[in-house]
């Protein structure tokens, strides 16, 4: 429970003093039950603006809100029958409907769903919202006259569509479109109305009674009682969209040809009034993408691609502009994506009309109607919000993020007081490296192209590194200034890329092949071992980077091998690079051959040694090498694993002689020397999985994979720390406890008396786990991509109180006693916890601008820019019998 609260606290440490004391009090007292205390928030606080997370187990297209003050969300994938209901009110999945595929739309009750084909676009099918019950279908293209269908059926399109309680209103275009009216509680049409030229809005109003449609240029009003055309409107461009009041005597269209909105006024259905709003000088040379009538009809809302205008109908003018915040990068290229370009996506009214509330990139930013100040800003997770939804009489704000399974449901309350919360990668956690000082976390993900920096004082995300293919490795440099990544291949010469992150950019690229990146301890400097060619027995090469500001110095050792077995590392205080290699391999065996250990100089211009089994055998009974570990306390020394046959079964054969007789154990290797130090063998069966295999710094005990406990002297067993549970995962406190973890949940056990002393859930099933330097800072991968950390304090050998002063989340300089949370402003960059910059912003002043990188996956221009230089040659279109449905004056732009 202390860890707990603590975890879901901690982000008002420095803000709320008694909160403070409460997590004082939780990281001393709570030492007694558990001995984990979390280094920084956990990613779901209370007070957050996050209510509930709607989870699918597809992605979700289309969305509806139905029910009494919209308390349910109806969404669905576009291909998929099944319709998913949530109550957003207590945000738990309510119920499946199996209706059909396609766009989804619903009756302003909530009673019907309509479904649009989405293959051909020629039928619309009715079901009942409650249980999917069919109620029939309407197919336009079999009330069309069969001269204009035989004619223009490989043109046909459905059009927009509108839906009352009482009717269905759409538009389907062959060479001329048609207004179809249909009564959707009996799936029949009632009319089919050809116009003269083509229509792309159908928009009725709230009580059913006039339809708004238009032909060409010319707006179009008919009673969809009477069936009768009232009036026709012209229009100096073809209109997009028509947002009608609920009364019905006043309509606004918009256009994509200019900045301005017409007015109409309107009585019973015939426009006695137009005038036209012009925001030219309040949109900057952006285009109209989309306008809203507030809910009381004070207000019209004009969103562009990057303002969005205020515009009081009682007032006639504007009153307020929201400009596209300056923090936001123009482009940006997310996880498993290309760049893309961002802009707002959409702009809603709050349902009491105080707030304006629209979405950029990953940014819902809310603004007070009355004075045009930022109120806040949520920051939903890595992605795109394409999707923003008001329920009615509620104060919640729904999002969905471009081409994901879940939905985010929020308190508009909570939003205003703001929680900062912490963001999460985009999938599986699998590694993360720490900086010498402990101070950031790099991690990646698998199959992913993203590498994520984590803040150990505040667990915000400081950066976010994407690539154009999934990552396979990385290394860092010990201060975190450099990084080196490798990526599947894709492109020529691009497979490696080394990241200046104070810069934010990629100052070097590389190689066909990916490789096998190399963290130093001390020098500002990476090494990189990798083939030259995508070949199993292509040589691999050994490369030592060497950083200073954005200059990369490349020292190439002459040396090459056969193979790489497992990822190579250094010795401690930089002295050797240790990798373990083979002579060959044998395809019928499906072995490598003679595993050899190489020892590289980092001191003496890769001056290297290699040890063999046939070497070591000269001293210990070695049958074959099967992995070498570093030694943490010896910078000239390694562990090596090795399995040996006892001098008694020497002689025997048989197919169950590996199982019965083959036994493994381990010594200590001077690499300097060649001079083997320890040596512990036949300890292990030849079963026991090494990857779990753990032994202590002072060589005086070690663990197998089951918990067993054995004294590395005496070779006997001592205890077995867990009968039943996972695999020992680390060694921490100096070998004084083991840590485990298993699905959620992570545990730690004193070695002496094998008791409990921790023991916490981190919410998400854990991918992977480190240890810091300091042997008891512990960091976790999640598999939805969280990182978390969590200090271990065992009372018997430490002092509580001086370990506690030393995590850097408990460290204040000025606390702040005042109860209120302090808001931030559209262009703020950071918050009282976050120590550094925004992954997802752009920073100013020292700060450099995150935009794409220098890299040669951009090299020059893009293709998008050099069309863009290209200018147009208009030729008409060749008549052909084939091409009889072209319009014989159409043009077309050709390329030379």
């Amino acid at each position: 429970m202390a860890a707990e609260l603590t975890g879901r606290l901690l982000c008002y440490y420095e803000s709320h003093s008694q909160i403070r004391n409460l997590i004082d009090q939780c990281d001393t007292v709570g030492l007694q039950h558990c001995g984990l205390v979390p280094a920084f928030p956990y990613h779901k606080v209370p007070g957050a603006p996050l209510q509930h997370i709607l989870e699918s187990d597809t992605e979700l297209e289309f969305f509806c809100m139905i029910g009494d003050e919209s308390r349910y969300l109806v969404a669905k994938k576009r291909l998929s029958p099944h319709i998913k209901i949530y109550d957003i009110a207590v945000g738990h999945w309510k119920s499946d409907v199996v209706a059909s595929s396609g766009d989804l739309h619903t009756t302003p009750d909530g009673s019907l769903l309509i479904l649009v084909d989405h293959v051909m676009e020629k039928s619309v099918k009715i079901h009942r919202s409650d249980d999917g019950e069919f109620v029939g279908q309407l197919v336009p293209l079999n009330h069309i006259l069969p001269e204009t269908k035989d004619t223009g059926k490989e043109r046909y399109k459905m059009g927009p569509i509108s839906v009352s309680n009482q009717f269905i209103c759409l538009v389907v275009t062959l060479d001329c479109s048609f207004l179809c009216i249909a009564s959707v509680n009996e799936a029949k049409f009632i009319e089919i109305v050809g116009l003269d030229g083509r229509s792309n809005i159908c928009t009725m109003t709230s009580d059913s009674r006039y339809v708004f449609t238009n032909s060409n240029n010319d707006l179009l009003v008919y009673d969809v009682y009477t069936l009768e055309h009232i009036g026709t409107c012209h229009m100096d461009h073809r209109p997009t969209k028509i947002v009608l009041s609920k009364s019905g005597n006043r309509g606004f269209v918009m256009n994509n040809q200019e900045n301005k909105i017409k007015v109409l006024h309107m009585k019973e259905g015939y426009v006695d009034l137009t005038y036209k709003i012009a925001v030219e000088e309040h949109m900057l040379k952006d285009r109209i993408q989309d306008i809203e009538l507030s809910n009381t009809e004070g207000y019209l809302l004009i969103r562009g691609l990057s303002n969005v205008v205020l515009f009081s109908v009682s007032k006639g003018k504007v009153t307020n502009r929201f400009p596209r915040p300056s923090n936001i990068p123009k482009e940006f290229r997310l996880p498993r994506h290309d760049f893309t370009d961002l802009s707002y996506t959409q702009a809603k009214f709050s349902d009491d009309d105080r707030y304006v509330i629209a979405s950029i990139f990953r940014n819902v930013y809310i603004w007070n109607i009355l004075d045009g100040k930022l109120v806040t800003t949520l920051q939903s997770p890595m992605g795109i919000i394409s999707t923003l939804l008001m329920p009615s009489a509620r104060q919640q704000i729904v999002t969905h993020l471009d081409g994901s399974d879940v939905v985010h449901v929020w308190s508009l309350e909570d939003a205003i007081k703001h929680v900062e919360t912490l963001d999460r990668l985009t999938g599986t956690v699998a590694e993360v490296l720490i900086t010498s000082d402990s101070s950031k976390v790099f991690a990646r993900c698998h199959d992913s192209d993203e590498v994520g920096v984590i803040d150990m004082r505040t667990g915000q995300m400081l950066d976010l590194l994407t690539h154009e293919s999934p990552v396979t490795n990385f290394a860092i440099s010990p201060d975190g200034k450099y990084t080196i990544v490798s990526v599947k291949p894709k492109k020529p010469h691009i497979t490696n890329k080394i990241w200046h992150m104070e810069e934010r950019k990629i100052i070097h690229e590389f190689g066909e092949v990916g490789g096998f990146g190399v963290s130093l301890q001390k020098s500002s400097s990476v090494l990189h071992v990798c083939q030259k060619e995508l070949n199993f027995k292509a040589p691999y090469y050994i490369k030592q980077f060497n950083f200073q500001d954005d200059h990369v110095d490349e020292v190439q050792c002459n040396f090459s091998l056969n193979f790489v077995l497992n990822k190579p590392f250094v010795t401690q205080d930089d002295k050797y690079l240790i990798i373990l290699t083979a002579d060959d391999y044998s395809e019928y065996e499906a072995e490598y051959i003679t595993p050899t250990i190489c020892a590289f100089s980092l001191e003496n211009d890769f001056d290297v040694a290699s040890y063999s089994s046939k070497h070591l055998r000269s001293c210990v009974n070695v049958q074959g090498v099967l992995d070498v570990r570093p030694c943490e306390d010896n910078p000239y020394a390694v562990t090596v694993l090795f399995t040996t046959i006892p001098k008694e079964t020497n002689g025997c054969n048989g197919d169950d002689f590996e199982t019965n007789y083959l036994s493994t154990g381990f010594l200590v290797l001077d690499v300097c020397s060649g001079a083997v130090t320890h040596v512990c063998d036949q300890l292990l069966s030849a079963s026991s999985h090494l990857e779990q295999f753990l032994i202590t710094n002072d060589y005086t005990v070690c663990i197998d994979n089951q918990s067993n406990v054995f004294d590395i002297e005496t070779g006997s067993f001592v205890t077995q720390l867990s009968k039943t549970g996972p695999c020992p995962q680390k060694l921490a406190l100096n070998g004084k406890a083991v840590v485990y973890y298993e699905a959620n949940e992570v545990y730690v056990v004193r070695m002496v008396d094998g008791k409990e002393i921790a023991r916490c859930d981190v919410h998400s099933p854990i991918s992977c786990m480190e240890i810091c330097q300091d042997g008891r800072t512990v960091i976790i991968g999640c598999t939805n991509g969280a990182v978390s950390a969590y200090v271990i304090i065992d009372e018997m050998f430490d002092n509580a109180l001086e370990v506690l002063k030393k995590i850097p989340s408990r460290q204040i300089e000025k606390p702040h006693d005042n109860s209120e949370v302090q808001t931030c402003t559209c262009d703020s960059h950071s918050t009282s916890r976050r120590s550094s910059r925004a992954w997802d912003k752009v920073e100013i002043s020292s700060y450099p601008s995150y935009s794409r990188p220098p890299s040669g996956v951009s090299r020059g221009l893009s293709d998008k820019d050099v069309l863009n230089r290209i200018k147009p040659v208009h030729r008409i279109r060749p008549q052909a019998d084939t091409l009889f449905y072209l319009n014989p004056k159409s043009q077309a732009c050709a390329i030379m």
